[in-house]
């Protein structure tokens, strides 16, 4: 029997990256992942959580590997689990739009007759839902809907004109009556050059 070691022992800052040693805290496992999902590397990562426990660079009882290591393991988990969530979501989206159907479907018994005009978000269960059960029903979209999408349409066609076409859009939309609406609607999409673009 050995009495005696054939190797030096390691000193205790040297223990800290055997394996059985190194460990992330639930703490600092929530805010990593807080960090990778603000985008920021591993280096970074631990440089932060350093400066927030007030310890030395180097000192964590982790290292960049367990770092990594986590994220393999929270995307095994999430990819474990993406096929229930996607039927979830969709049992779910199938409720949602069989809801719609039954709110139409009561509203129309309720009333005696479908309304005229329906104005919506563009949300495509209750699109669907107000052609089926609302067919006679003119389907329009509200216009600040249709308004915050203004400048993914119009700002690189019309450039530093975009402002002047959003001020003459609202100065017709102010208008209350059709017939001052509808003849000046053609010139000022004529003005604009827009009698072409696909949102018109």
């Amino acid at each position: 029997m050995l009495t005696t070691h054939t190797r030096d022992l390691l000193s205790p800052s040297e223990m800290r990256f055997l394996p059985t040693k190194r460990s992330i805290s639930p703490e600092d496992e929530s805010r990593t992942l807080l960090y990778k999902d603000a985008s920021l590397s591993v280096r970074q990562i631990v440089r932060v959580i350093e400066l927030e426990n007030n310890v030395q660079h180097g000192t964590l009882p982790f290292l960049d590997r367990d770092i990594h290591n986590l994220f393999v393991k929270v995307r095994k988990k999430l990819a474990a689990s993406d096929m229930k969530d996607l039927l979830d979501y969709l049992k779910f989206e199938q409720k949602a739009s069989s809801k719609f159907y039954y709110a139409f479907t009561t509203f129309i018994s309720m009333m005696g007759k479908t309304p005229k005009t329906t104005i919506t978000d563009q949300d495509p269960w209750l699109t669907d839902a107000i052609v089926t059960e609302m067919s006679i029903t003119k389907h329009i979209f509200c216009i600040w809907h249709i308004t915050s999408k203004f400048s993914g349409w119009f700002c690189t066609i019309l450039h530093s004109d975009y402002q002047y076409w959003c001020a003459n859009f609202f100065k017709l939309y102010s208008l209350t009556l059709s017939k001052e609406f509808e003849p000046e609607w053609p010139l000022l999409v004529e003005k604009y050059d827009l009698i072409n673009h696909k949102h018109i």
